[in-house]
């Protein structure tokens, strides 16, 4: 993360980075990853936040969570994060 930045967790492997120290807090539903800073944004005078989406969530439900985050015009960067295992969904195929 660059330093003074904020990230949140969303269900699935990359819920464990909360237990270390990289400025990730926070989680939600699968397929919600994203959400929960629809609705804080306006309320926060941060601008932007890093979202953590695994590969396998992206795939089942995330890709809905990028579209409500574009139509709730919020400042998200979305980490895709790759793992191709079997995971939540059953890993996939590259």
């Amino acid at each position: 993360m660059p330093e003074a930045s904020r990230a949140y967790a969303g269900i699935g492997c990359h819920f464990m980075v909360q237990w270390m120290d990289r400025e990730t807090t926070g989680f939600t539903h699968m397929g919600g990853e994203g959400a929960n800073w629809i609705g804080e944004a306006q309320f926060s005078t941060r601008e932007h936040i890093f979202q953590n989406l695994g590969d396998g969530t992206y795939n089942h439900s995330g890709v809905q969570a990028i579209r409500a985050a574009f139509g709730g015009k919020c400042e998200h960067s979305y980490k895709i994060l790759l793992n191709d295992a079997v995971a939540m969904t059953g890993g996939q195929a590259q």
